[in-house]
């Protein structure tokens, strides 16, 4: 369930539209064997200047607040993607990608830049991305944007440029910032093979493999796959073909970027693909997974396993979650698979009113999954799960074990956070911490989510629930290595914020670049 939540919340912000003007980056004519080009950018100021004649790229000023500090803009630009830089000795630079649209008469402006700041120096700088005049801003706007951090210093992002007088569509380049001295690297001119992209088409999400090697591009409903070489700027179109159904994305990507589950182009079959477009598995298609809108591949966070939730029966599940664009529906079927595509089901009597969603992942190899049991009677729409009760899944063997709430305190370096690859949107993961030594657990929150962090930021906890009594969100954190139980501090942030991320060892960053520091 909690995958489609991901998806929706993708697709959301995918589907805005936007658009841009600026300046023009010349095409180079074959752009599978053309190397990289360097192009140098000015570090912007506080009040950056403009970058062309009578076009300003707004004002992005650091504000201090009674927490920390906040990055403010005039409007111009707008938050969209957050990404962290991390070194060897910690989390150094935090990178805001933000756009900006204007209509135009003919066209419209689309433009990105990048805020780029250091929280505990609180040195910050701007760079500008692109800025082109566009027919097409639905589809620039769900390709143009940032990918990752390729290492600690240098942004993958893929820029849009201006479309010819014949009204052709706009182009794209593959590129990557060094956000310390604001250096561009052209890594791909002109990625040809998406201009038989209708203007219609939008890009499901892309991604960029966790070792940096590969971008892949996946445009929506005629479900083709690219996958780009970095190093040497080589595009590759894979033979299969996905399959998306409005409003989702069918597209299910491992942690590491290398693996896909997705709905094949006849609807008769989930594929396992890799990016050298081999099947590793297929599993016969359930109509009853996409009809739901919630069964879906989600995967652990170290992609050893994938867990599918379906339901036993084609009748309707009851719905425990609604609003204006999806609902979720309660599933009593549990398939796991491995990374070579080899399952096992797990049924839950239905009879009894049990269903069944993954709450979190445990141990050094993602063996264990948590389960999170409830009863919903009837099937009216937005109901509350009621007498949940928690389980653990043990993947190798199929073995479940009953957890038992603890409310007494128990020692930090015991607990592990049941952690998802992806959350829900809206704040409605369960929160727990396990001991798996006594198959005992504490409830932090009901509906919340954790602070997204690197690897290397591994000494404190951090999550967020609503707080609508409050008039906002509520901010928690706590030392991992805190012996003496939970103990927490919190903070009431009185925007409804719906993800958070470490920022180095000390800080907390919202997506609407608000910066807290962790006393």
């Amino acid at each position: 369930m909690k995958q489609i939540g991901v998806i929706i919340l993708l697709l959301c912000v995918n589907l805005i539209v936007m658009g841009c003007k600026g300046e023009v980056t010349e095409q180079e004519p074959d752009a599978s064997n053309a190397q990289p080009t360097v192009q140098t950018s000015p570090a912007m100021s506080l009040t950056p200047s403009p970058t062309v004649e009578n076009e300003s790229i707004g004002t992005v000023e650091k504000l201090e607040t009674e927490n920390g500090f906040r990055l403010a803009t005039d409007g111009t630009y707008n938050p969209f993607q957050l990404f962290t830089a991390a070194s060897d000795e910690g989390t150094s630079y935090v990178v805001h990608v933000l756009t900006s649209n204007e209509p135009l008469k003919h066209g419209v402006r689309y433009g990105a830049i990048a805020a780029v700041i250091h929280p505990d120096s609180g040195e910050f700088r701007t760079y500008p991305l692109f800025s082109a005049i566009i027919n097409d801003s639905y589809a620039a706007h769900s390709i143009a944007k940032g990918y990752g951090m390729l290492d600690s210093r240098h942004l993958l992002y893929i820029a849009v440029h201006d479309a010819n007088d014949e009204g052709a569509v706009q182009s794209y380049s593959v590129e990557k910032l060094d956000i310390t001295s604001g250096e561009k690297t052209v890594i791909v001119p002109a990625i040809r093979e998406l201009d038989s992209i209708s203007q219609e088409e939008h890009f499901a999400p892309g991604w960029m493999t966790a070792s940096g090697e590969s971008l892949v591009l996946n445009s929506y409903s005629e479900g083709k796959l690219w996958v780009i070489d970095i190093a040497d700027g080589e595009v590759r179109q894979l033979p299969k073909q996905t399959k998306h159904s409005w409003p989702f994305f069918l597209t299910s990507v491992s942690p590491d970027g290398e693996l896909i589950w997705h709905l094949d182009s006849d609807n008769s079959r989930f594929v396992l693909l890799d990016l050298e477009g081999n099947e590793r598995s297929t599993v016969p298609f359930s109509s009853e997974a996409i009809r739901g809108q919630s069964g879906w591949f989600y995967w652990s966070p170290n992609g050893k396993y994938a867990i599918f939730d379906d339901s036993s029966t084609s009748e309707q599940n009851p719905v425990i979650y609604e609003d204006s664009e999806f609902s979720l529906k309660a599933m009593n079927k549990l398939n796991i698979y491995t990374r070579e595509g080899n399952g096992q089901s797990i049924m839950f009597d239905r009879s009894k009113g049990q269903f069944v969603e993954v709450a979190g992942w445990l141990g050094a190899e993602d063996e264990y999954a948590v389960l999170r049991f409830y009863d919903v009677e009837g099937a009216s729409a937005s109901l509350v799960p009621d007498s949940v009760s928690f389980l653990l899944l043990h993947l190798p063997t199929g073995g479940l074990t009953a957890l038992q709430p603890n409310a007494d305190r128990l020692p930090g370096e015991k607990l592990e956070l049941a952690s998802l690859f992806k959350s829900r949107p809206g704040l409605r993961e369960p929160l727990l911490l396990v001991d798996l030594d006594s198959h005992t657990y504490v409830l932090l929150s009901d509906s919340g989510a954790w602070a997204k962090q690197s690897s290397n930021e591994a000494s404190k906890r951090a999550w967020i629930e609503a707080a609508s009594q409050l008039g906002g969100t509520l901010l928690h954190w706590e030392g991992k290595d805190d012996t003496r139980g939970i103990e927490k501090e919190s903070l009431v942030l009185q925007e409804n914020v719906r993800e958070i991320s470490f920022a180095g060892e000390n800080w907390i960053v919202t997506e609407d670049m608000v910066y807290i520091r962790m006393d």
